[in-house]
């Protein structure tokens, strides 16, 4: 039996086009993902946006930010009582400096960051908070890398927290965290083996008593 031209054309088409298209999910599916392919995945809203970064000072490999915020906060029950309650706002000022390497291997970074609450009515509240943190990763090899930072904050705590209510001003304390670990970055699977140490020290306080 013989098959004419005209009659042979659309079999072919009709079992080669599926079978090109399966060879090239085939072959999509077997090339890793590059990190720039993964990030065009990601929805519109966890996609990172360049053009709203803001550009910073460059120099020697380093991007220098600096921001000053100053806000107003409203309170109606600032020691979080059943009775009695007692209004307030306070005038929060905050001040970050960052500092973020821009190397092509590995990465440094670090931070420093205040704030500063001023009642307006209840100046024994007034408080100043500070952060510190100094960063790094070293990049091990190709996809394994090794994260570690240093972080020393002071801070204070709020006056809703009912172990805090009775004091005559905020209780104080200081927190010291070390973090390293180690980063794997493959094409199908990414893990983290992390080690997280804390240390809290209190600072003494009063009630009225």
């Amino acid at each position: 039996m013989k098959l004419s031209m005209k009659y042979c054309l659309p079999v072919l088409c009709a079992f080669a086009v599926p079978a090109l298209v399966f060879a090239a999910d085939i072959a999509h599916a077997q090339t890793p993902l590059s990190m720039g392919e993964r990030e065009k995945e990601l929805s519109v809203l966890t996609r990172e946006n360049n053009s709203y970064d803001r550009a910073g000072v460059r120099f020697a490999g380093l991007v220098l930010h600096a921001d000053l915020n100053n806000s107003i906060e409203y309170q109606d029950n600032l020691y979080s009582r059943d009775s009695n309650e007692t209004a307030d706002s306070v005038n929060k000022i905050t001040p970050s400096l960052a500092i973020n390497s821009d190397f092509k291997r590995h990465s440094l970074s670090a931070s420093l960051k205040a704030e500063k609450g001023i009642y307006k009515n209840n100046s024994g509240e007034n408080y100043t908070d500070y952060n510190s943190r100094i960063a790094g990763r070293a990049d091990i090899l190709g996809n394994v890398s090794i994260p570690a930072f240093i972080e020393y904050n002071k801070k204070h705590s709020k006056r809703a927290d009912p172990e805090d209510q009775n004091e005559l001003k905020p209780t104080l304390y200081n927190e010291l965290i070390l973090n390293t670990g180690v980063d794997y970055k493959g094409a199908n699977i990414d893990f983290l083996i992390n080690t997280n140490l804390k240390k809290i020290t209190f600072k003494d306080n009063y009630t009225a008593s």
